[in-house]
């Protein structure tokens, strides 16, 4: 099986820019700091992985989201590569998802998901 579309919703990209958010959490997590284990923080950031064969990926994000400039990042790194990327930026949200996203009523989502798996029909 393989995945045919992602949908990302303010997704942390670089882990050493998430490091610089959360110093104390990312520390935790990868058991030191960016400086003194930089493979890790890098293996641990999905940027790390963008490659010409990865499905279309539609990302929604806060405006006023720290991660914002990731999410810029992550845009230029799939169209570098040559794969289809979205990138929705929602004005004045911040990175809570009730705020970026509603499932029950959001037509970017599933316009996104019936174009990538169903082919639009």
């Amino acid at each position: 099986s393989r995945v045919h579309a992602v949908v990302n919703l303010a997704g942390e990209i670089d882990a050493v820019l998430n490091y610089h958010i959360s110093p104390t959490y990312y520390k935790l997590f990868l058991g030191g700091t960016p400086e003194t284990l930089p493979d890790r923080y890098r293996i641990a950031s999905p940027l790390t992985y963008v490659s010409a064969d990865d499905p279309p990926v539609l990302t929604l994000i806060g405006g006023e989201d720290d991660r914002l400039p990731q999410a810029e990042l992550l845009d230029a790194a799939l169209k570098d590569v040559g794969v289809p990327h979205t990138l929705i930026v929602v004005p004045g949200a911040l990175h809570y998802l009730d705020r970026i996203v509603d499932f029950a009523k959001d037509g970017p989502v599933w316009e996104f998901l019936d174009r990538q798996l169903r082919g639009g029909r």
